[in-house]
């Protein structure tokens, strides 16, 4: 099964912990992927890699932390639909690139 790969405007969804929200309650958020490859495109955009930043329309960022065990953009794992992202701002990659795909 093929997944499409996440690149620069992604979308995420998730969750925003930051204090500045209502304390102890997590506040539904969507974003978009911000960083992405200097050297490697989908649909004309930066490929997202572990490690690249996600943010969240409240300004608050999270780190994508899981990709391709088989595609990799200047040495990193390439982010995918449904890879994670962690930080203030937590939730998956839910967008992607429909003529690029993962594992084939």
């Amino acid at each position: 099964m093929s997944i499409s790969n996440a690149f620069i405007t992604s979308i995420g969804v998730g969750f925003c912990i930051h204090p500045s929200h209502s304390p102890n309650i997590p506040l539904p958020m969507v974003g978009v992927v911000i960083l992405g490859s200097p050297n490697k495109t989908s649909s004309n955009l930066a490929a997202a890699r572990v490690g690249d930043l996600v943010i969240g329309f409240c300004g608050h960022l999270g780190v994508l932390v899981m990709g391709s065990s088989d595609v990799q953009s200047t040495y990193i794992q390439q982010s995918l639909i449904g890879s994670p992202f962690v930080g203030y701002f937590n939730g998956v990659i839910v967008h992607g690139s429909a003529p690029c795909f993962s594992g084939e």
